[in-house]
């Protein structure tokens, strides 16, 4: 994964990811990201407030996925 940005949303997405089992290692964007892109695939981006752009390599299913912030 390649992330710049600012996700303002992280803390609260971070706090259902860990009420729904998840477990992290950093306090960071970025790995906030990541873990929704399992949850939820391409779909996360929804989930996002922010200024971002993003690349994530999913190497179970062999795809690249970039998204941007709505304004970017």
């Amino acid at each position: 994964m390649v992330f710049n940005g600012e996700i303002y949303n992280y803390r609260s997405l971070r706090d259902e990811l860990v009420a729904r089992g998840h477990r992290f290692g950093t306090q960071t964007n970025t790995e906030v990201i990541a873990h929704l892109y399992g949850e939820y695939g391409e779909k996360c981006v929804r989930l996002l407030r922010g200024i971002f752009a993003f690349a994530i390599w999913d190497e179970k299913n062999k795809r690249l996925s970039a998204a941007r912030d709505r304004l970017g």
